[in-house]
């Protein structure tokens, strides 16, 4: 399966805990991490065609199409600010759970970059996803 979710892609990083009564609630320090979550988890309902989540083994290769700053030259060089790629990468892995596969620790491979937009392409921001089922390994 291959999809785009075409958007700023959000880091999913530091969590906050409150007390609610006599709970501890979790939620992320970004208050825009749930838009991105639901919207890449939205498209990727929409790429299974109906069909259910996963439960072997898959690859995942994700490629994160950054908003390119004003101050970028046409030559930049690689992203080295502004969104983790490890953080990046939770954020998607945990939107397709449940929709793609049953949990995101049946994700036995990930390949993942990170790369500015083409200059004046502001639609191509976004993450490309793809994933594929792999074979079960061996005990």
């Amino acid at each position: 399966m291959n999809f785009f979710v075409q958007g700023d892609p959000i880091p999913q990083g530091s969590m906050r805990a409150m007390v609610r009564g006599k709970r501890a609630v979790m939620f992320s320090a970004n208050p825009r991490l749930h838009a991105w979550r639901e919207l890449v988890s939205r498209v990727a309902r929409v790429a299974m065609l109906g069909a259910t989540p996963s439960d072997g083994p898959v690859a995942i290769n994700l490629s994160f199409t950054m908003p390119r700053p004003k101050t970028a030259k046409a030559n930049a060089l690689p992203i080295t600010r502004r969104g983790d790629l490890d953080k990046l990468i939770r954020a998607v892995l945990d939107a397709l759970t449940g929709v793609v596969y049953v949990d995101d620790s049946q994700v036995i491979v990930i390949s993942a970059r990170k790369r500015y937009a083409p200059a004046g392409e502001s639609g191509a921001v976004g993450v490309n996803v793809r994933v594929r089922a792999t074979r079960r390994q061996q005990p």
